[in-house]
């Protein structure tokens, strides 16, 4: 079954229709809710070439097309208006005002995220057939000829990732980190953020799945679109200063298990990649969505990231890829933003950044933690400007009470983005954190740090950082409600 619409487009894009499905079927009662209708077809159509197939019974009411907006508006000939195809929304079909017809889903992409997808694909195609490979032929070399000779299919397995990294890095260039479509409200969300791994993931205290329940959490109350994002080119990430030999090291299982801190050496890399990798360079790259949303509505909030143990070259502690290093670089570099707050208030210290700004005086940072726990890097302790230490004595009201006082003192007027990582495994209960503050305390926690924000007129990014309790999620969610309704 074909889709009664044809698509028009902008000649400088192409956009790949991958999926629609009608759910209801007011208009024509010849078509069938239950078939879903996969349109692998690039449409390419110029705005004067606009044209309908006769037997779709659709004709065309209205086309329009200027730099902020481009849609069709269609109409079956029995005079039912069906919806507006909004040419700009990457993911979803936006629908009219009063649409006749709401029960449309239409999901595409533009050819280029298109392509970039199909990429990842055949990286993640090509790592699994190389690791296999290898282990094949290693023991294939060991039965069949000699034990030395196993070390030939030893030895691909030890270069695969040379020359997976050194295609990654050839072929992929610096993308524009653009949103064509701004969402209802700004939270970002994608349903890969959740980690899961066959089950190896329920090994490490945190709660992989957190995001996803968070996400439910706020659907159930706020039904505005959010925004989805993809996962940024390899050639972003080098620009914004991703070290090309942590990236090859991380290929690595041996090296990577060292930093989620679970005994997983003896996995393919190839399984680390899709299973855990991946999620957490989609988080990233929704850390660097989030922020330019921000600095558009005033403030965005992705429902992951928060990585601050990990910096451009090194990482630990469940946190793989330095999303706050990297945002603040490209609010320096691609939007020329030169004094930059970062608000932590996980129980954890952050690290990874802070090693990455140890002698940089234009990034300014307040960070509360617990000094008896993880990490206790000294060295990095040195990029602080300001420090509070908590644990399981310090009460809702001493906290708040220092948070508002260190807020008012240090928020200086020049200052132009702040990133506020909210961590809750301050909360009480949660099993790394140690600390003692309410649910109740931490939705206050986050009031007072984006009434400060808006008090200063200074756009806000929010990343959830740790929390390893399932209790944490439904403070989460609740939190994030307050903020935005």
């Amino acid at each position: 079954m074909k889709f009664p619409f044809s698509l028009m487009q902008n000649p400088i894009h192409k956009y790949l229709v991958l999926d629609c499905i009608i759910k209801q079927t007011q208009v024509l009662n010849s078509y069938n809710p239950k078939i879903p209708c996969s349109l692998y077809k690039l449409f390419q159509v110029n705005f004067q070439q606009l044209s309908l197939l006769k037997y779709y019974n659709f004709q065309v009411l209205e086309f329009v097309s200027s730099h902020e907006r481009q849609f069709v508006n269609l109409q079956g000939k029995q005079g039912h208006e069906i919806f507006i195809f909004n040419l700009f929304s990457w993911k979803n079909c936006y629908l009219g005002k009063r649409p006749a017809f709401p029960n449309v889903e239409c999901k595409f992409f533009r050819l280029d995220s298109f392509i970039q997808f199909i990429k990842m694909l055949l990286y993640t195609f090509i790592d699994w057939v190389f690791t296999i490979g290898s282990a094949i032929i290693a023991i294939l070399l060991g039965l069949y000829v000699s034990g030395a000779a196993c070390l030939l299919g030893l030895l691909l397995y030890l270069l695969y990732p040379l020359i997976i990294e050194f295609s990654y890095n050839i072929l992929s260039v610096k993308q524009d980190i653009c949103i064509r479509n701004m969402p209802e409200i700004p939270i970002v969300y994608h349903e890969n953020y959740n980690i899961t791994a066959c089950g190896i993931e329920k090994w490490h205290p945190f709660d992989s799945c957190k995001y996803g329940n968070v996400y439910k959490q706020i659907r159930e109350k706020i039904k505005a679109q959010h925004f989805t994002p993809s996962i940024l080119s390899r050639g972003t990430f080098l620009y914004l200063g991703m070290s090309r030999w942590y990236l090859l090291k991380i290929c690595y299982s041996a090296y990577a298990s060292t930093l989620i801190e679970l005994p997983v050496f003896f996995l393919p890399g190839a399984f680390l990649r899709s299973c855990l990798l991946d999620s957490m360079l989609l988080a990233t790259s929704g850390s660097i969505y989030a922020a330019k949303l921000a600095l558009e509505k005033g403030w965005a909030i992705n429902l992951s990231g928060g990585y601050h143990h990990a910096s451009l070259n090194s990482g630990g502690g469940f946190c793989i890829y330095p999303d706050i290093t990297l945002v603040v670089n490209y609010l320096k570099r691609c939007c020329n933003l030169r004094r930059i707050l970062i608000v932590d208030l996980d129980a954890h210290q952050g690290n990874g950044y802070e090693r990455d700004f140890l002698h940089d005086s234009s990034v300014y940072i307040i960070d509360f933690y617990n000094s008896y726990i993880y990490p206790g890097d000294h060295e990095a302790e040195q990029a602080i400007d300001c420090f509070e230490h908590v644990d399981r004595d310090t009460t809702d009201e001493q906290y708040i009470k220092i948070l508002q006082r260190d807020l008012e003192k240090h928020i200086k007027d020049d200052m132009e983005f702040i990133i506020y990582n909210a961590g809750t495994d301050i909360m009480a209960g949660d099993p790394l954190g140690n600390c003692c503050i309410s649910a109740a305390g931490i939705q206050r926690r986050d009031e007072v740090v984006f009434k400060w924000a808006s008090h200063k007129k200074i756009p806000i990014l929010m990343l959830l950082s740790g929390g390893y309790q399932k209790e944490n999620t439904f403070a989460i969610g609740e939190s994030i409600l307050q903020l935005i309704t």
